[in-house]
C-alpha cells in the first residue's frame, strides 16, 4: 500500500484524538500526520519528501513496516500495531556539522516520552537505543538528505516497543512498555507520539543551533553504558588507528563534548565516533 492509497485514519490510530492531544500539549510538530496501515519504511517516505514542499514537523506513522531499518543496515521488526513506528522531517537552511548530536537528542526525546509511562528507570545506550536493564525498548535512526537548494532535510525515525508481550529470537534482548508495567492510557499511541514530538521539537533544534553541550549534559545523566565493560563492533574514530574498522573493547567512561563515546582501553582512552555496542 502506498501513502496515497492509505486511509486518513485507521482503527489502530485515532487521528482526531492525536490532534486534540497535540494541541493540548502545545506540540507544533505533527502537522500533518500521515497515517498508514502498511508501508516499506516511514524513513523512506520522509527522505523522499525532502525533494518536495513538505515542511518541518510533518509525520508519517505506520501500523506495520515491511522494510523497517535501524543503524548499520539492521532491520527493525515489530508485529502490526504493537509498536510506535514513525518518522518526522526537519527542514534546515544549510548543512549541519552536528550529526553526532542529532541521534543523541532524538534519543533523549524518546526516552523522556517513554519514562513518563514506564515505572522503571530507563537509560540511553549510546548512540541510539533506549533501554531498561540492558533490554532495548526503543531505537532511533537519523538520516539526512540535501535538497536541490542546498538546504538540509533531517529525518528522525523512531521505533518504540509498546504493546508487545513477547519477541522473536531475531529481536535479541528486547522489552516493551507493556512488559515494563505500563497499562491503559499509557499504551495509547496517540499520546506517546505527541510526547515524542514535543521532545523532538525542543531538543533537535538545540543541537542544530549549536547548543550541543546542553544536550550532552542531559545524555550523561541517563548514560546506560558508563562503567560497563563493552565491545564496539566496527569501531570508528580519529584516535583509533590501531582499530579502524575493527572491534575494540574497554570500559565506557562517558560521553565527550561532541557526542563521542569515551572508552578506556589498554592503550588509553579512545573516542568512539561510530560503531555498534555490545555488552561483554
Amino acid at each position: 500500500m502506498t501513502e496515497a492509497d492509505a486511509p486518513a485514519t485507521t482503527p489502530w490510530f485515532d487521528s482526531a484524538l492525536f490532534e486534540r492531544t497535540r494541541v493540548g500539549a502545545g506540540v507544533t510538530w505533527g502537522r500533518p500526520v500521515r497515517v498508514l496501515d502498511q508501508t516499506d519504511s516511514t524513513n523512506d517516505l520522509a527522505l523522499a519528501a525532502v525533494a518536495g514542499d513538505a515542511l518541518t514537523g510533518i509525520v508519517w506513522v505506520a501500523r506495520q513496516q515491511l522494510r523497517g531499518r535501524g543503524r548499520r543496515g539492521n532491520t527493525w521488526s515489530a508485529r502490526p500495531g504493537e509498536a510506535l513506528l514513525m518518522s518526522t522531517l526537519l527542514r534546515w537552511p544549510a548543512p549541519s556539522r552536528a550529526a553526532n548530536g542529532l541521534t543523541l537528542a532524538a534519543g533523549l526525546a524518546v526516552l523522556g516520552a517513554c519514562q513518563l509511562r514506564a515505572p522503571v528507570t530507563l537509560g540511553l545506550k549510546w548512540p541510539n537505543d533506549v533501554v531498561a536493564d540492558g533490554k532495548k525498548l526503543a531505537g532511533i535512526l537519523v538520516e539526512t538528505r540535501s535538497g536541490a537548494d542546498g538546504s538540509l532535510g533531517v529525518v528522525v525515525g523512531v521505533g518504540i516497543n509498546v504493546r508487545a508481550l513477547d519477541f522473536e529470537a531475531a529481536a535479541g534482548q528486547a522489552t516493551s512498555l507493556a512488559l515494563l508495567g505500563a497499562e491503559g492510557a499509557d499504551l495509547e499511541l496517540e499520546g506517546l507520539l505527541a510526547d515524542v514530538l514535543l521532545g523532538l521539537q525542543h531538543l533537535v533544534p538545540r543541537v542544530l543551533l549549536g547548543h550541543l553541550e546542553e544536550v550532552i549534559a542531559d545524555v550523561r545523566a541517563v548514560d546506560a553504558l558508563a562503567g560497563r565493560h563493552v565491545r564496539i563492533v566496527d569501531a570508528g574514530g580519529e584516535d583509533l588507528p590501531e582499530h579502524a574498522g575493527g572491534d575494540v573493547a574497554g570500559v565506557a567512561s562517558g560521553i565527550s563534548d561532541t557526542g563521542d563515546l569515551l572508552l578506556d582501553t589498554t592503550l588509553g582512552t579512545r573516542r568512539i565516533a561510530t560503531g555498534h555496542v555490545l555488552f561483554d
